[in-house]
């Protein structure tokens, strides 16, 4: 997996220089074109999203096989109402399930908080 965000990030870095190119020739001729940088744009997100992913995915595969069930607890955690009434919940970024705030380990998931 290293080698594949490696990979992402030469070409982010080679996208972010195409990007600076062409504002530069477009300055010049004093012709912009939002489109085709907002086009580059989306593509520099696409893969700083890919490397989020690849990440996230690495940190799940070192909790699963971190985990202890001894960590987790055998009773779960009682849910915590505000002062307005409304329960918090500490969401899971693997699963989005609803944790309690002081939850080590998802409920759903078990991936580390």
């Amino acid at each position: 997996m290293d080698e594949k965000r490696k990979e992402l990030n030469s070409l982010i870095n080679r996208m972010y220089r195409q990007l600076g190119k062409q504002v530069y020739n477009d300055l010049e001729k004093d012709h912009l074109s939002i489109s085709n940088y907002k086009k580059l744009a989306d593509k520099i997100r696409s893969n700083i999203n890919a490397i989020q992913l690849l990440d996230i995915t690495l940190d799940q595969e070192l909790d699963i096989e971190d985990f202890d069930d001894a960590d987790y607890g055998d009773e779960p955690l009682t849910p915590i109402m505000n002062d307005e009434g409304v329960y918090e919940y500490r969401f899971c970024p693997s699963c989005q399930a609803g944790n309690h705030p002081d939850a080590i380990y998802c409920i759903r998931c078990r991936v580390k908080m």
